[in-house]
C-alpha cells in the first residue's frame, strides 16, 4: 500500500476521525451536555388524556471554547449557546420520542480576519427537519413514534443507531453519517447526523431479531474554512478544492441485526447494505497555473458498501471484556497516489473496490480504590482499546485511522459531585498521541465542565500522512460550559 497521498484526503480522513477516533462520551474533546433527570408527570384520570405520562427535560447551555494560540491564528475562538429539550409521552403502548436543540454558534473575531461561519456557508436541511444556517442552527436528534408489545418493537421516524459494544470507535455504527463541522468539541451523540428510518424488532427470551430501513441518504458534513476543526497538510506541493456532497439520495439502506444475551454477556450480529459514511470523494481534475501551487478538484461522493458485524461483551467480576468488528466486502477507497507525480496522473481518479476490517477490542475495569492520597473517591473505571483497520488489496490508499489504542479513568470525588475524566490516545502506526482532561462540577442548580485537549505527532516526510494528531497540534484548545436544568 502506497504511503502517499494527495492532500485532500489527509483532511477528509484527519476530519472523520473527529467524529470516530475521539468521539466517544468516554473520550470525548469537550464539554458535554449534562443528563438532566426527567420528570414523570401522568395526567389526570379525567379528560381526553387519561392516562398520558409525560417525561420532559429541558437544559440551557453556553460553551466557551479558546485556543492556547495567543495570536488566534491556528484556532478560531468559539461560543456557543444550546438550548435541549428532550421529552417522552406515553399512551398505553404508543410512545412519542423527541430530543431536538437549538445552537447558536459564533466564531470570535480576529483583527486578520473575518471568517464568521461555524456551521454552513449556505442554509441547508436534513431530511428529518433540521435546519442548518449562517451560525445557527435547529437539529432534530430525535423524533420518533414507537409501538412496542411484549413480543415485537416498532419505531419510526429520526432515529439514532449506536450499535456497537466498545466505548470509543464503534465499527459497527454504520446507519447515522457523522458530523464534523466542529469536530472534537461536543458530546458522541451529536457528532451524528440523524437519518429517518423504520425499525422493527422481534423479541424472544434473551434475544431480539432487528429490521432497520432508512429511505435516505446524506453525505457527512463536513467543516469549512471559516470552522476550527478544517484541517490540512502543511507537507504537499499542492491544495485542494473540496466540493462538499450537500445532497439528499433517496436510495435507501438496510439493515438486519440479532442481539442475544449469554450469561454475563452479549453478543450482536449484523448484515448491513446502504451507504458507507467514511468520508471519501473522486479526484475530478487538477489545476496548473504559473507560479502558484496545484490544486487538486474533488467531489465528495457516498458510496455503496455490504457489511457483516460482530459485537461481544463478558463480565468476569470487576473485568468487562468487549470486543466488536466489521467486515466490508466492497469498500470503495482511492487507488495509491504518487505525490511527487500527480501531474503525470489521468483524471479524474475514482474509486476502487476493496475488502476490508475493522476491529475494536479492549476492556473496562472497575476499580475499588476509595481513597487517593487521602481524598475519598466515588466509581472508578479505567477503559483501554485498541482499533485496527486494514484495506485488503494491493495498490490503495491506506487508511488514515489505524492503530490506535485510546484509554481513560474516570472517578468521581465529593459525593459524586465532582467527576474528572483523563483519556490518552496513541498512533501506534505513525507516532502521534492525544491528551484529554476534563473535570465536571454538579452545583444545587448549575452544572460546570473544563476541559484542556492536546495533540502531538510526528511532522510526516515530504507528501507522506503521518499521525492524525500532527495535523490537529495547532488545535489544543481549552473549553468551559456551564449548564442549568429548565
Amino acid at each position: 500500500m502506497s504511503d502517499q497521498w494527495p492532500r485532500l484526503l489527509s483532511t477528509f480522513f484527519a476530519i472523520s476521525t473527529a467524529g470516530i477516533a475521539l468521539g466517544g462520551e468516554e473520550a470525548s474533546q469537550g464539554p458535554s451536555t449534562p443528563s438532566v433527570e426527567e420528570k414523570d408527570v401522568r395526567a389526570d384520570d379525567a379528560g381526553i388524556f387519561s392516562g398520558v405520562t409525560w417525561q420532559h427535560s429541558s437544559n440551557l447551555s453556553l460553551t466557551a471554547t479558546e485556543g492556547v494560540d495567543q495570536n488566534r491564528v491556528s484556532f478560531l475562538p468559539t461560543r456557543e449557546l444550546r438550548l435541549t429539550d428532550k421529552a417522552k409521552v406515553i399512551l398505553n403502548t404508543t410512545s412519542l420520542i423527541w430530543n431536538v436543540r437549538v445552537q447558536i454558534n459564533r466564531n470570535v473575531m480576529t483583527k486578520s480576519g473575518f471568517i464568521d461561519d461555524p456551521y454552513a456557508i449556505k442554509p441547508t436541511s436534513l431530511p428529518n427537519g433540521s435546519i442548518i444556517g449562517k451560525g445557527y442552527q435547529l437539529i432534530v436528534q430525535e423524533a420518533y413514534v414507537q409501538e412496542s408489545h411484549e413480543k415485537w418493537l416498532l419505531q419510526v421516524g429520526s432515529q439514532l443507531f449506536g450499535w456497537g459494544s466498545a466505548d470509543s470507535i464503534n465499527p459497527m455504527a454504520v446507519f447515522n453519517p457523522p458530523d464534523l463541522r466542529l469536530g472534537f468539541i461536543g458530546e458522541k451523540e451529536t457528532k451524528v447526523a440523524p437519518i429517518p428510518a423504520a425499525k422493527f424488532a422481534l423479541m424472544a427470551d434473551g434475544s431480539t431479531l432487528n429490521f432497520v430501513y432508512a429511505p435516505w441518504r446524506r453525505a457527512p458534513l463536513t467543516p469549512g474554512y471559516g470552522q476550527n476543526w478544517y484541517v490540512t497538510a502543511d507537507n504537499f506541493a499542492f491544495n485542494s478544492n473540496l466540493q462538499p456532497n450537500d445532497r439528499v439520495d433517496s436510495k435507501g439502506s438496510v439493515a438486519i441485526k440479532y442481539d442475544r444475551t449469554i450469561p454475563d454477556g452479549d453478543i450482536s450480529l449484523l448484515y448491513y447494505k446502504g451507504a458507507d459514511y467514511d468520508v471519501t470523494g473522486i479526484i475530478s481534475g487538477l489545476l496548473v497555473e504559473n507560479n502558484q501551487p496545484l490544486v487538486l478538484d474533488v467531489n465528495q461522493v457516498v458510496a455503496d458498501k455490504t457489511s457483516l458485524g460482530a459485537s461481544y461483551t463478558q463480565t468476569f467480576g470487576k473485568w468487562v471484556m468487549k470486543a466488536e468488528s466489521l467486515y466490508t466486502l466492497n469498500k470503495q477507497v482511492l487507488p495509491a497516489i504518487d505525490a511527487n507525480k500527480i501531474q503525470d496522473q489521468s483524471f479524474p481518479i475514482g474509486l476502487r473496490s476493496t475488502a476490508a476490517y475493522q476491529i475494536t477490542a479492549g476492556f473496562n475495569y472497575f476499580s475499588a480504590v476509595r481513597d487517593f492520597f487521602g481524598v475519598p473517591l466515588g466509581d472508578t473505571v479505567f477503559t483501554a482499546e485498541y482499533y485496527r483497520s486494514r484495506l485488503l488489496a494491493k495498490e490503495t490508499t491506506r487508511p488514515f485511522i489505524s492503530d490506535l489504542v485510546l484509554t481513560n479513568i474516570r472517578t468521581s470525588f465529593l459525593d459524586d459531585r465532582l467527576e474528572a475524566l483523563l483519556s490518552y490516545v496513541v498512533d501506534l502506526g505513525a507516532n502521534g498521541s492525544s491528551f484529554i482532561g476534563k473535570l465536571t462540577y454538579a452545583g444545587e442548580n448549575l452544572r460546570h465542565g473544563l476541559t484542556y485537549s492536546s495533540f502531538d505527532g510526528r511532522k510526516p516526510s515530504s507528501n507522506q500522512i503521518g499521525s492524525l494528531f500532527y495535523y490537529w497540534r495547532t488545535n489544543d484548545h481549552i473549553s468551559y460550559e456551564i449548564s442549568y436544568p429548565l
